[in-house]
C-alpha cells in the first residue's frame, strides 16, 4: 500500500470480509460433545503450498483431538500425514452446509508452514476465512506470521502459536477459554466486518472523490 500512496495519494485499502450469518438460519453454538475429543477444524484448499503438515500430525497425534478438513485436499499432504484414524474429510462445501459444518468446530486452525508465514510479500493468509469462522463465533490457532501485525484487530480473538510445539497447548487453552462471553464478542466483530459492510466502506470512498 506505501508504493501505491507514492504514486497515488488517492488509494485504499479495502480488507476481505466475510458472511453475515443472520442471511442463514443456522443457530451460533459452543464446543459440542463429539466423543470426549476437541474438535479442530481447517477449511480450503488442504496443500503442502502454505500449510505445515508437522503441525498437522502434531493435531493428529494428540489424543483428545480429532481434525475435519473442509475442501478439496492435496494428494501429497495427504501421503505426509501419519495418523488418519481421527482425520474428517467432509469434501468441498458452500454456502449453509458450510456453515453447518464450520458450526461443528471446537477449534479453528491455521497452521501455516515456515516459507508460508516468513513471506513478508504474502501477507496474511488467513483473509476471510478468518470472519467465517468468528461469524460462527469459533476460536482461532494461527501459526506466527509476518504479516500479522496487519491483523492486529484479531488479537483478542486469536491464539498465536510462536511454534510447532504451542499448537496443541493453545487449541487446549482455546477449547476451556470459550465461554458464551467470547462466542458472542466475536460473532460481533464479524457483523461488523461483512461484504456489506466493504461494500457501504466503497460506496462512501467513491461518493467522497
Amino acid at each position: 500500500m506505501e508504493k501505491l500512496l507514492a504514486f497515488n495519494p488517492a488509494s485504499y485499502t479495502i480488507p476481505l470480509g466475510g458472511p453475515n450469518i443472520k442471511d442463514y438460519e443456522i443457530q451460533v453454538k459452543d464446543s459440542s460433545d463429539h466423543e470426549g475429543l476437541i474438535r479442530v477444524g481447517l477449511m480450503g484448499f488442504i496443500s503442502t503450498f502454505s500449510l505445515s503438515t508437522d503441525i498437522l500430525n502434531i493435531v493428529l497425534n494428540q489424543k483428545n483431538m480429532e481434525l475435519v478438513f473442509i475442501g478439496p485436499v492435496e494428494d501429497k499432504l495427504m501421503g505426509l500425514l501419519e495418523n488418519r484414524e481421527r482425520l474428517l474429510l467432509k469434501g468441498t462445501l458452500t454456502g449453509i452446509e458450510l456453515f453447518q459444518e464450520i458450526n461443528k468446530f471446537d477449534v479453528a486452525l491455521a497452521p501455516y508452514c515456515e516459507a508460508f508465514t516468513n513471506d513478508k510479500s504474502i501477507g496474511v493468509g488467513t483473509g476471510s476465512k478468518t470472519y467465517q469462522y468468528m461469524a460462527l463465533g469459533k476460536p482461532i490457532v494461527i501459526s506466527n506470521m509476518a504479516g500479522l501485525q496487519a491483523i492486529s484487530q484479531f488479537d483478542k480473538f486469536i491464539y498465536v502459536a510462536e511454534n510447532e510445539e504451542e499448537f496443541p497447548e493453545l487449541i487446549n487453552r482455546a477449547y476451556r477459554e470459550n465461554t458464551d462471553k467470547a462466542i458472542s464478542e466475536r460473532v460481533a466483530f464479524a457483523m461488523e466486518n461483512t461484504w456489506e459492510k466493504r461494500m457501504e466502506k466503497l460506496i462512501e470512498i467513491y461518493n467522497n472523490i
